[in-house]
């Protein structure tokens, strides 16, 4: 149990830090 709800916030984290990295990338295009 635990271990796959460790998984989930890891995986989240990851989505999380995907999200914000696509968002820098799109404001250094823009500029």
């Amino acid at each position: 149990m635990s271990s796959s709800i460790t998984f989930d916030v890891s995986m989240e984290r990851l989505l999380y830090l995907l999200i914000e990295f696509l968002n820098i990338s799109e404001k250094r295009l823009d500029t």
